[in-house]
């Protein structure tokens, strides 16, 4: 009876050991995040870190986290002195390269991973002197997602550049909608900002692929004057993003994120809940151990 006891022993572990062998995990190989304020502080206009950078300048400020998936900035020009035209840039990217580990190919489901933008605009005029003097503001916001998966890649832009003149007519509206594989959910560009969306359709990994996460925000603030002597004028643009939504990405219920060897989480990945899961058969060492004890329970029966 021992003999058996062992035997059905085994078995159970060798099917546990097989479960576990066939857990899949998403593992992030590799990420670089990187901040630019032009003009930064001290001259500095770009910084990179592997997971989050944040830091402002004169003319505005950039935060950019792979932690959270959140990118924001604020892009700011005040021409209150007659130097002509001033302008400045604000923005950053987050960059994540997955690998897949698993026993089977792994299907994203579409709309999984998503991306949205919002941004925006406000633009004042001081009285300039002489009166007659016209002077003008602008401002941009420019949004890239892209995904670089086995065999193509997936890219989608958002964009809006505008410029209004100090009597409030809007010289130059210019709204940019591109689709290379990303859907583009929800777009509102216009004198005012943009807010959009983005959405990744379905696509399949094979164990061990390999495949990368690229969101690039960026914005710009302008504002021009004429360059002359005995004037005045004040001039200011600002381009907001920091009520910029957030990267998101949700694994299917069968998938888990590995633990970041810094210790840190990927906030914005989650794994679907599992709900109402189909039976899942026994393993054949399963059965070989009710069966035994069923003969055992039968044996002690008749000896009874």
């Amino acid at each position: 009876m021992r003999f058996h006891l062992k035997v059905y022993v085994a078995g159970i572990l060798v099917a546990l050991a097989g479960a576990a062998a066939n857990a899949a995990t998403l593992t992030l190989i590799q990420s670089q995040v990187t901040g630019q304020v032009a003009p930064g502080p001290s001259g500095s206009t770009v910084q990179t870190d592997p997971f989050a950078v944040s830091f402002s300048g004169s003319s505005g400020s950039t935060s950019q986290s792979l932690l959270t998936g959140e990118q924001k900035l604020i892009a700011t020009t005040a021409n209150a002195t007659p130097p002509g035209t001033l302008g400045t840039t604000v923005g950053g990217q987050l960059l994540a390269n997955f690998r897949y580990d698993g026993a089977t190919d792994l299907v994203i489901p579409d709309g999984a991973i998503t991306w949205a933008v919002d941004a925006a605009f406000s633009r004042q005029f001081g009285t300039p002197s002489p009166a007659t003097l016209t002077t003008s503001a602008g401002n941009g916001i420019n949004a890239v997602m892209q995904l670089m998966i086995p065999g193509r890649v997936v890219n989608a832009n958002a964009r809006v550049d505008v410029q209004e003149r100090i009597d409030g007519t809007i010289t130059n509206l210019s709204p940019i909608r591109n689709e290379n594989g990303i859907d583009i959910t929800s777009y509102t560009a216009d004198e005012n900002g943009l807010v959009a969306a983005m959405s990744v359709p379905s696509f399949t990994l094979k164990p061990g692929q390999t495949f990368s996460i690229s969101t690039s925000f960026s914005g710009n603030a302008i504002s021009n004057g004429p360059v002359c002597a005995n004037c005045s004028y004040n001039v200011t643009s600002v381009t907001d993003g920091q009520n910029t939504g957030q990267l998101s990405f949700l694994l299917p219920s069968s998938v888990s994120l590995s633990p970041l060897s810094s210790g840190q989480s990927l906030s914005w990945i989650s794994s679907e809940p599992v709900t109402n899961p189909p039976a899942v058969p026994l393993p054949a060492s399963a059965f070989m151990l009710m069966g035994g004890l069923a003969l055992l329970g039968a044996k002690r029966l008749r000896q009874g």
